[in-house]
């Protein structure tokens, strides 16, 4: 009799060699398991083409109103997933793909500033065929979605800043000061780097399972060079948002973790002192990566907010 434990070494060296090399087979289990998490969520994946590119997006349906998630720089639509997770049934869920990000293209030719990515944005609703959405935005996903509802009010009925960049904070984060000394800790190109954003982006790093780790860690180093790229490409129209702040008069949704080390928490203050109109939400003992860190707390916080705007309506 062969022992159980050395048929599964077998199985496993069987398994390795069938995908062609550790990092291949890493990947595919990581591919299965992006799926498997996108299935829990009921998010299926879907693409459509704008503007001469591909955008891809995850869609959940929804009999009622339809709710639009925009990503941070250099992460993509799977940051969303554990969030939707949590969110109301009924709402129809679109997380989207900026340019450039994901599983878009990436075109060294192309400038992804901040006016490209809000223009492909704006084509990529009209090709949906939304008429009025809720829309919300991570990060610098929320930046790209105040310039949306500057220039389209019309289509927006709330407006969600998830630790949004935009806005200087009175008090300069670890990032931030990195940034004043020319590094940029959030774009990687070592295991140390990576490392060091990770601990940045999270207070308390949340449960990754083999491969995801080292997967996402192989991607960002791949992408070292087109995202810094991008990063200079935003910086050539950047503007503060207090420019274009007090136009936004839709309902706004403020949410931030109290340990934020990218946007520091005082820059709520900033925001409330331009969108007068602003709710805020604040998740004790949660990094930058809120949505990810405590997915339930985040979308329970938004759902509820969401749910006295209709009852306001």
């Amino acid at each position: 009799m062969i022992p159980k434990r050395l048929k599964a070494a077998v199985v496993i060296i069987l398994i390795i060699s069938l995908f062609g090399g550790c990092a291949r087979f890493e990947q595919k289990l990581f591919d299965w398991g992006l799926c498997f998490e996108r299935q829990r969520s009921d998010l299926v994946s879907r693409t459509i083409h704008v503007d001469g590119q591909n955008i891809a997006y995850l869609e959940r349906p929804g009999e009622g109103q339809t709710i639009v998630l925009l990503h941070g720089f250099g992460a993509n639509k799977d940051t969303w997933i554990r969030f939707v997770r949590y969110l109301p049934k009924k709402f129809r869920i679109l997380a989207i793909d900026m340019p450039g990000h994901g599983d878009n293209s990436r075109n060294m030719d192309v400038s992804y500033d901040a006016q490209h990515l809000t223009d492909v944005f704006s084509r990529t609703v009209e090709y949906l065929g939304l008429q009025r959405f809720h829309l919300a935005g991570h990060s610098f996903g929320g930046y790209v979605a105040m310039r949306y509802a500057v220039n389209h009010p019309q289509k927006l009925i709330t407006l969600g800043l998830f630790a949004s960049a935009g806005v200087m904070s009175p008090t300069p984060t670890d990032f931030q000061q990195a940034l004043g000394k020319g590094e940029n800790p959030i774009q990687i190109n070592s295991e140390k780097s990576f490392d060091r954003m990770m601990d940045l982006v999270f207070y308390k790093k949340p449960f990754a399972p083999w491969p995801m780790r080292p997967v996402i860690r192989r991607q960002c180093i791949e992408r070292h060079e087109f995202e810094k790229k991008v990063w200079h490409d935003i910086g050539k129209d950047w503007k503060e948002a207090t420019e274009f702040l007090p136009q936004i008069r839709t309902p706004v949704f403020l949410i931030w973790g109290d340990k934020d080390r990218i946007l520091h928490i005082s820059g709520v203050n900033v925001y409330c002192h331009y969108l007068p109109q602003a709710e805020t939400a604040i998740i004790k003992n949660c990094g930058h990566g809120l949505i990810f860190e405590k997915p339930r707390e985040a979308a329970d916080a938004y759902a509820n907010f969401l749910e006295n705007v209709k009852t306001r309506e």
